[in-house]
C-alpha cells in the first residue's frame, strides 16, 4: 500500500532530543524519489537535516512542527532548487499521524484538491491502522504488566518468610542468594510499576486547568528533602511560571524532572536546581536545571527512550522510565521537550505547550 500511493510519500519521526528538534527518516516510497529527483531510500533512521539540507532550511520544516504541534494537515510549497531537481516548485501536504510522526507527500504540480482526491481515503486509513496498532501494543504492555506483579509479591513475600522462619538453617551464602532474589523482585515491581504508570498517561483524559508551576515544583522539593535529609540543594524558582496544564499529569512530570535533578547532582556540595521560564521562538518555554554530572550530547537521542541509560545503574539507580514519561506527557498536551548538557556540567530540560504563550508586556 505504501508504494501505491500516487504521489511521493515520506514518513518522518521527530527527534526533539536534538537542538533545534530534528526529524528521523522512517520509511520513503519510490514517487517520492522519483519526484525529489534524490535518492532516499537509503537514507531511512538517519537525521533529516543531513540528508536533505535544501529541503530542511525552507519552510517546510515550520509547517512540519507546526503540524505536530496542531494535528491539523498542511500545504507545502517550495522552490525545486530545494530538493536539487530543476524545475519551479514541489509541493504537497504534511499529514498528522502522530505527535511524534508526520507524512509528507511530493507532488510536481502542487494543487491542494486535486491532491487531497488521491490521498485522503488511503493515508487516513494509514493513519487509523498505525493508531490502532500502537493502541493493542499499549493495552498489551499494561495486560503484561498487570498480571506480573502478583507472582513478583509472591516471590518478595516467601522469600522474606524463609529470612524470618528458616534464618537459623540458612548459611551466609543462603541468606546472601535470598536477600539478593528480594531485591530483584522488587526491582521488578518498581520497573512493573513504572510500566504502568507509563501505559496510563496515554489513556487519561486531558483537563487542563491555571496553576503555578513553581509552586508544585518547591512542594516536591521539599518531599525529597524530607526523604533524603542529609543533602545540602538551594534551590530557586526564577520567572512567570505560571501554566495551562493537566496538574495531575504534570505533577508526574515535575516530580521525574527534580528527582532526576536531585539524583544526578547528589556529589555537589551544594547542588543547585533552578526552575524558571524564558521565551524560545516566541513560546513561553519552561525549563528544570542542575549542576550535576550531566552527559555528552552526542547521546542525546537515548534520552527519551525507554529503558535507556547514560550513566551507570551501581552509582545512580532508577528504572528507565522517568523520562519517557516526561515526554509522553509532553506528547499528550501537544508540546515539545529537548535537553541541554555537558558532561560535569549540570543539565537543563525545556519544554513547553502550545497552549501557553508568553505575556505581552504593556
Amino acid at each position: 500500500m505504501f508504494e501505491s500511493f500516487p504521489s511521493g510519500l515520506l514518513v518522518l519521526e521527530l527527534d526533539d532530543t536534538c537542538t533545534p528538534p530534528s526529524f528521523r527518516q522512517v520509511n520513503v516510497n519510490e514517487a517520492a524519489c522519483r519526484v525529489t529527483g534524490m535518492e532516499m531510500k537509503s537514507n531511512n533512521g538517519k537525521p533529516w537535516r543531513e540528508m536533505y539540507p535544501g529541503l530542511a532550511q525552507t519552510v517546510l520544516t515550520d509547517i512540519i512542527l507546526d503540524t505536530i504541534s496542531t494535528g491539523k494537515t498542511k500545504h507545502w510549497e517550495v522552490e525545486r532548487e530545494g530538493t536539487g531537481k530543476s524545475g519551479k516548485q514541489v509541493g504537497g501536504f504534511v499529514w498528522f499521524i502522530s505527535k511524534q510522526v508526520v507524512g509528507i507527500t511530493f507532488n510536481d504540480m502542487p494543487g491542494e484538491e486535486s491532491q487531497k482526491k488521491g490521498l485522503d481515503k488511503g493515508f487516513v486509513r494509514q493513519s487509523v491502522q498505525l493508531e490502532s496498532a500502537i493502541d493493542e501494543l499499549e493495552s498489551f504492555t499494561y495486560s503484561v504488566a498487570h498480571d506480573l506483579r502478583a507472582p513478583l509479591r509472591r516471590l518478595d513475600g516467601f522469600s522474606q518468610e524463609l529470612l524470618n522462619e528458616y534464618s537459623e538453617q540458612l548459611d551466609e551464602t543462603g541468606k546472601h542468594y535470598l536477600n539478593r532474589i528480594r531485591v530483584a523482585a522488587q526491582k521488578m515491581g518498581s520497573l512493573i510499576d513504572d510500566l504502568l504508570k507509563l501505559s496510563r498517561i496515554s489513556k487519561k483524559n486531558i483537563e487542563t486547568e491555571y496553576f503555578d508551576l513553581g509552586t508544585l515544583a518547591l512542594e516536591l522539593v521539599e518531599e525529597l528533602r524530607e526523604w533524603d535529609t542529609e543533602r545540602e540543594v538551594a534551590f530557586h524558582n526564577e520567572g512567570d511560571l505560571g501554566i495551562h496544564a493537566d496538574k495531575g499529569l504534570f505533577r508526574s512530570l515535575m516530580q521525574n524532572l527534580l528527582s532526576n535533578a536531585w539524583k544526578f547532582s547528589s556529589d555537589r556540595k551544594p547542588a543547585q536546581i533552578k526552575v524558571g521560564s524564558t521565551v524560545h521562538k516566541n513560546r513561553k518555554t519552561y525549563y528544570v536545571q542542575d549542576n550535576g554530572v550531566g552527559f555528552d550530547m552526542k547521546f542525546a537521542g537515548k534520552l527519551f527512550r525507554a529503558f535507556q541509560r547514560l550513566h551507570s545503574e551501581k552509582k545512580f539507580e532508577g528504572t528507565g522510565i522517568g523520562l519517557a514519561t516526561v515526554q509522553r506527557i509532553i506528547n499528550r498536551h501537544g508540546g515539545r521537550i529537548w535537553a541541554e548538557s555537558k558532561p560535569e556540567k549540570g543539565a537543563t530540560f525545556y519544554f513547553y505547550l502550545t497552549e501557553n504563550k508568553p505575556q505581552e508586556t504593556k
